[in-house]
């Protein structure tokens, strides 16, 4: 059984292009908990990056999202992970187990929740660069687009005239917890893409 990884939802972010799941992905076998105070805690498989991850969403009584954004629970998003499970333990953290392909022969993994979900602390100014894959020049390689940028008081900006391109984004003084969608993602003609960043 691989190491239980702690998880913690430091920080957030949101640069505007185009939702990671366009609502096309396979989500499959969901699993739900209430929490004592009676909101919902759903996880389950999605295929919105391809590749089966594990997500988690609260939810009030009414069914209504209580988190801004779809948390990815697994790290690795090149292999598959599935079956995941749920419970809430004694003094209240949230546990989530699943089995995961990343070395071929499906291990268990877990993942723990020190503080609930919900409790994600917007990030200002946060200064990045956004580089798109499209090249200029090889030798030296020069990319097409390349430019640093900075959010704003509430932690968001919103880039227009960006032309079709795969883009990385790369925040500066901060460590990088995960990114939806994953990089590099694919920014289409005539669309619109939010990509959110989890920072600590």
């Amino acid at each position: 059984m691989a190491d239980p990884s702690v998880l913690k939802n430091r920080g957030i972010w949101a640069v505007s292009s185009r939702h990671g799941d366009a609502g096309v992905a396979i989500q499959a076998n969901p699993v739900i908990a209430q929490l004592p105070d009676t909101t919902l805690l759903v996880v389950w498989e999605d295929n919105r990056n391809g590749t089966n991850d594990i997500y988690l969403q609260k939810l009030d009584v009414s069914g209504n999202k209580l988190v801004a954004f779809d948390a990815r629970v697994n790290g690795n998003v090149t292999s598959e992970q599935e079956n995941p499970d749920l419970m809430i333990s004694p003094t209240g953290k949230i546990v989530i187990v699943w089995q995961d392909n990343a070395a071929g022969n499906y291990d268990i993994k877990a993942a723990v929740y020190e503080e609930d979900p919900q409790t994600v602390a917007t990030v200002p100014n946060v200064p990045f660069t956004l580089t798109g894959t499209k090249r200029i020049g090889e030798n030296p390689a020069i990319p097409k687009f390349r430019q640093t940028h900075s959010t704003d008081g509430a932690g968001t900006i919103t880039i227009s005239g960006l032309e079709w391109d795969h883009y990385t984004i790369a925040p500066t003084g901060y460590t990088v917890v995960r990114i939806e969608p994953n990089q590099p993602f694919i920014l289409n003609p005539d669309t619109t893409m939010t990509v959110i960043l989890n920072l600590e």
